[in-house]
């Protein structure tokens, strides 16, 4: 007896079924990679105000230390601290960087602390402002809130650095480009 043989092979995939296997997983693909993208941005922004709540933390905590040292002087008329000294100014910046465990190349930041006249908050010199972007997104956090902005933290945006102020803004009390590590500063 003759066996008969099958012209059909037992063993792969048709290129029907290839295909097929193909447009799900192009498809499932499709479904999922704009969420995932969505949540490594979420990320990105979350990590991006945890460093700049470090600076925060840092900043009040260097301001309030300048503070008990006297080291914030007031302004002729009496009404806003002026900036401080190059010295002490780098000193302050360098010692908001070691705290906040940041490098002047990874991020740039700015603050802005009350007057001496605003109830409740002068006391302590308090940091009433942060600007802060790491060349990836900017946020910012307000003590107190403005008519288009809350307190609190705000929305970050993507961005490379921090928007340069106007002449008509209000100057910062200290930035991170205070810090000038290739220049002599006996004070430190």
């Amino acid at each position: 007896m003759k066996a008969s043989r099958s012209s059909k092979k037992s063993s792969g995939f048709t290129l029907v079924e290839l295909i097929v296997v193909l447009v799900i997983l192009a498809t499932l693909a499709a479904l999922l990679v704009p969420s995932l993208t969505g949540y490594i941005d979420k990320a990105r922004q979350n990590a991006v105000i945890a460093k700049a709540r470090a600076v925060l933390v840092a900043s009040q905590a260097v301001v309030t230390e300048a503070y008990a040292d006297g080291k914030l002087v007031l302004d002729a008329n009496g009404l806003v601290y002026d900036k401080p000294d190059e010295h002490i100014a780098h000193a302050m910046a360098k010692e908001i960087m070691a705290l906040a465990e940041i490098t002047e190349d990874e991020c740039e930041w700015r603050i802005y602390i009350a007057s001496p006249n605003e109830e409740d908050l002068a006391a302590l010199a308090t940091v009433l402002q942060l600007d802060y972007c790491d060349k990836n997104y900017r946020v910012t956090y307000r003590l107190i809130g403005i008519e288009d902005e809350p307190a609190g933290w705000g929305q970050p945006l993507p961005a490379e650095s921090l928007p340069k102020l106007e002449d008509w803004d209000t100057p910062a009390f200290l930035t991170s480009d205070a810090y000038d590590p290739d220049h002599s500063h006996p004070d430190n």
